[in-house]
């Protein structure tokens, strides 16, 4: 990727307690908050947690 800066990460990470469930998590950067950044990061994880027949569960 050209010209391409980090934002922020995120992660999803499976629940030992609920099979089904996986906790969806992110950090932002300070700089990037408050501009829609980490929402789009846990809207974009649940996404992908679906797809892969999980539940996504975020702030957990």
């Amino acid at each position: 990727m050209k010209n391409s800066i980090t934002l922020g990460y995120g992660a999803i990470c499976r629940m030992s307690y609920n099979k089904k469930n996986v906790d969806v998590r992110n950090f932002t950067l300070l700089e990037y908050r408050r501009k829609g950044v980490g929402r789009s990061m846990i809207i974009n994880l649940s996404q992908i947690a679906l797809s892969q027949g999980f539940i996504p569960v975020a702030g957990y």
